[in-house]
């Protein structure tokens, strides 16, 4: 793996729009470039020629290592950083120092793992599912998913086209906290919940399961699979900032 301080020049590629306010961007390196780095973790970002980290962001990667040649992240305007990637048309160049981080999925995990997420904290479990699948690990894997409302989902329409070509490997459940009635959404509602973990997970305590999103929806999950009974080795998190 390479040293966490060294810094990529990568083009951005492409820009794909998830919801609103919401973007996918794909950056390339040259194929001279060698980066590993294992599903879960983020790189620090910035614009070409920055050269104050306090103006770098960090970004949990939505692609999998196994695609090569390129990495990808989803982000939201939010702020600084944010504010200029929206602006960009594709063919810029961006910095990317890394990998970072210790939330990842490794091979020598064999439980079945579930995945909740909330927000933009699906970002990283985009990438394990494509790793365990391109590396076809024998882990069974359950997305659990909660958004604001439903113009908000990411990856939706990938995540359920592979619910239906891989039932018995893959399975995504989505709940809406703030439903609007003109969005028509018609599925689950509300946080997530003890209810909506054991309707969508089958013996909870034999699973491994990855947390991540704003610091009170990871604390709520915990209580959540605590009175599951599992294992606190079996949770794995990831905060972020409101």
């Amino acid at each position: 793996m390479p040293a966490p301080q060294k810094t990529y020049m990568m083009k951005v590629a492409s820009i794909k729009v998830e919801a609103p306010d919401i973007k996918t961007y794909r950056l390339e390196y040259p194929k001279s470039e060698k980066i590993t780095f294992f599903p879960g973790q983020f790189f620090m970002i910035g614009l070409e020629g920055e050269t104050l980290l306090k103006n770098f962001r960090s970004y949990s990667l939505s692609s999998s290592p196994t695609a090569g040649g390129f990495i990808e992240f989803t982000c939201n305007k939010v702020g600084y950083l944010t504010t200029k990637l929206d602006a960009l048309k594709g063919g810029e160049t961006l910095q990317a120092k890394g990998p970072y981080g210790v939330f990842t999925f490794r091979d020598i995990i064999k439980e079945d793992v579930v995945f909740i997420a909330g927000g933009t904290g699906i970002a990283p479990f985009r990438s394990m599912v494509h790793y365990i699948l391109d590396r076809k690990l024998p882990n069974k894997m359950t997305v659990l998913y909660s958004v604001k409302t439903p113009d908000l989902i990411i990856y939706h329409n990938e995540l359920d086209e592979l619910q239906k070509k891989l039932p018995n490997k893959f399975k995504y459940a989505v709940t809406i906290t703030r439903p609007v009635p003109e969005q028509h959404w018609g599925g689950p509602t509300g946080r997530i919940s003890m209810e909506f973990v054991e309707k969508n997970v089958s013996q909870p305590e034999k699973k491994m399961f990855f947390i991540c999103g704003a610091e009170a929806f990871v604390n709520s999950v915990i209580d959540i699979l605590k009175s599951l009974n599992v294992p606190p080795s079996n949770i794995k998190t990831e905060r972020w900032g409101e």
